[in-house]
């Protein structure tokens, strides 16, 4: 009987390392399985494959798969022009939007370059469809009037393209391209912009301004970048001290910032043209016909852009006054300290922050009513 037992447990063991085998290579085998079929599917079906792996929160993998469908739908138009509403526009969509996430949270500098070069190559690409004005007016439409952003958020979802081109421009910024950018809706440079400001016959119109006011947007946007270089999340907090000691700190490491507005020498002529002719951009926003929430709306887009870059501006030579480095720089400079980010209205002196805090947008919360 004893023999017979240990021969039943020695079956048994063989039968239970059999059934562990089987049980493993099933496992093996069913996840080869579902790995060859999730590669299948994302070869022969790459759209879906994006929008799939989009729902899990997979961006890596989903930018991965838009590129497989634009790379090979990219061929068919070359020389026609995709529908707006195409699988091939709403993917060029889909990689500028997870190009731009993954960029912003890469931590080490080889993967922020990597990302920087995926947005620029995005945004390019979709900004120069042809019509893509059309269809991002749509987007913008639909983002103010979903309801489910507070007014004071609207003008920061005023424009779409504004929010491409200025991450278009911080992509460069990475690559070391900063006096390349998107103007007018074609490849620009600072030069160009810059002589805008020269010509006699200037003056912002209806028809100029919200480029001129990305131009000021993509500026303020290299400004908080490179602050956050120096460490410093919110520099409008910073008293001017602070921002002095900023620079006077990191000295030996200030060389190249907040190009292209200066260099060692001082203000490029760039933030020179800028600055004589910003009066002119802001009597212009305060005198803008507002007529109902829309036209209201596009009043605080524009004064708000305008704001910005006076703010950015007074900090960054405020802090660069300070830098032995920036001897070209004075903390007496009238032009911007006393007058660029202040503006005068029936005889009342207001910072362009508060005017836009305490007026615009009241003004534009009632028209909402």
């Amino acid at each position: 009987m004893t023999q017979d037992n240990e021969e039943v447990r020695a079956e048994e063991a063989e039968i239970g390392v059999l059934i562990a085998k089987t049980t493993i290579k099933t496992v093996v085998y069913a996840f080869v399985a579902i790995m060859l079929a999730a590669a299948l599917f994302t070869t022969f079906f790459p759209y879906r494959a994006m929008l799939l792996y989009g729902d899990f929160g997979n961006k890596s993998r989903a930018l991965e798969c838009a590129e497989s469908f634009l790379k090979r739908e990219r061929g068919k138009y070359e020389e026609l022009s995709p529908e707006l509403d195409s699988k091939y526009v709403l993917a060029l969509n889909n990689a500028c939007s997870l190009s731009i996430s993954l960029y912003g949270s890469a931590t080490s500098e080889v993967e922020k370059e990597e990302r920087a070069a995926q947005v620029k190559k995005y945004t390019d690409e979709y900004l120069a469809v042809p019509r893509i004005a059309e269809r991002n007016r749509l987007i913008d439409e639909y983002n103010i009037k979903r309801g489910d952003q507070p007014y004071y958020y609207h003008p920061s979802l005023y424009s779409y393209r504004d929010y491409l081109v200025r991450y278009n421009y911080l992509a460069r910024i990475e690559l070391g391209e900063r006096d390349k950018w998107i103007y007018a809706g074609e490849q620009s440079d600072t030069t160009i912009f810059s002589n805008m400001f020269v010509n006699l016959e200037f003056a912002p119109t209806g028809n100029n301004i919200d480029e001129i006011c990305e131009a000021l947007n993509m500026l303020s946007a290299m400004i908080d970048h490179d602050f956050k270089r120096a460490g410093v999340e919110s520099f409008g907090a910073l008293s001017e001290n602070d921002l002095g000691s900023i620079a006077a700190i990191k000295d030996t490491v200030l060389t190249g910032w907040f190009e292209p507005l200066v260099t060692r020498e001082g203000k490029t002529m760039l933030l020179k043209n800028i600055e004589s002719k910003f009066g002119l951009l802001k009597n212009y926003a305060v005198s803008m016909t507002v007529t109902d929430a829309e036209s209201a709306l596009h009043g605080l887009y524009v004064f708000r852009a305008l704001s910005n870059f006076a703010d950015s501006a007074s900090a960054f030579l405020t802090a660069l006054s300070s830098s032995a480095y920036y001897g070209g720089i004075t903390t007496n400079d009238d032009v911007w300290r006393g007058d660029l980010g202040h503006i005068n209205i029936n005889g009342n002196n207001y910072s362009m922050r508060d005017y836009y805090n305490n007026v615009l947008l009241p003004r534009y919360a009632g028209m909402l009513a």
